[in-house]
C-alpha cells in the first residue's frame, strides 16, 4: 500500500500519495460581491497537522469569473495558510462593466523547512480576461518584500487552511468574483 506522509492512498478524500490529487471542489464558492473588506472565498483546502516534508510541492489552480462596476474597482488577491499571507498580486485597476470574465490563479508552494517555524517559497501568477482574447497577468508575490527572494514562515505543526482571499477598492453589487474551480495537488 501506498502512503503520503502517513496517510494511506486509499484513505478518505482529500488525502492523496505522491504525484496526487488533494482536493477539487464539487461546487462553485459563494460570490464575494458588494464589499470592499478582504474576503476569503467559501472554497478552502485544509492540509493535515504535520503533513508537509521538506521539498514538497503543494499546487493550487483556482478559477473563476469576475464582474465589475462602470467605474473600474481596483483589486487584490491574495493566498493563505490561514491568517499568513503567503503570497498576494499588487493592487490593480480591473477593467470596467466586466460580466463573466475568466480569471485563474496558478500557485506553487514549495515546503523548505519543518516545524514551528517552518517555511514555503511561494510565488504564482493571477490572470484574467480584459476580453477579445486579451488578457491581465500579474505576479503573485511573498508578502514581506513584494519580490520572489524570501521565504514565507508557517508553522506545519497545526493543520494549515489553504485559502484565497479577494479584496476589492469600492463596495458594488456589480463588483463580484466567485471561484468554480479550486484544484490542489502534491506534486511530488
Amino acid at each position: 500500500m501506498e502512503v503520503w506522509n502517513g496517510l494511506e492512498l486509499n484513505a478518505p478524500e482529500g488525502v492523496a500519495a505522491v504525484g496526487g490529487k488533494l482536493f477539487v471542489n464539487a461546487a462553485a464558492s459563494t460570490a464575494i460581491s458588494n464589499t470592499s473588506a478582504e474576503t476569503d472565498f467559501s472554497l478552502n483546502y485544509t492540509l493535515p497537522a504535520n503533513s508537509l516534508k521538506v521539498g514538497q510541492v503543494i499546487r493550487l489552480v483556482c478559477r473563476g469569473t469576475l464582474n465589475t462596476h462602470s467605474t473600474a474597482p481596483t483589486l487584490i488577491m491574495r493566498v493563505k495558510f490561514g491568517a499568513t499571507v503567503l503570497a498576494l498580486t499588487p493592487t490593480w485597476t480591473t477593467i470596467a462593466s466586466t460580466a463573466n470574465r475568466g480569471w485563474e490563479i496558478t500557485f506553487d508552494t514549495i515546503v523548505t523547512a519543518i516545524g514551528t517555524g517552518g517555511t514555503v517559497e511561494a510565488l504564482g501568477v493571477f490572470t484574467t480576461s480584459t476580453g477579445a482574447a486579451a488578457a491581465v497577468t500579474n505576479q503573485m508575490l511573498d508578502l514581506k518584500n513584494a519580490t520572489p527572494t524570501s521565504p514565507v514562515t508557517v508553522n506545519t505543526t497545526v493543520a494549515q487552511t489553504l485559502q484565497v482571499s479577494a479584496k476589492f477598492s469600492v463596495a458594488s453589487v456589480n463588483n463580484s468574483m466567485t471561484m468554480r474551480q479550486m484544484i490542489v495537488e502534491v506534486l511530488n
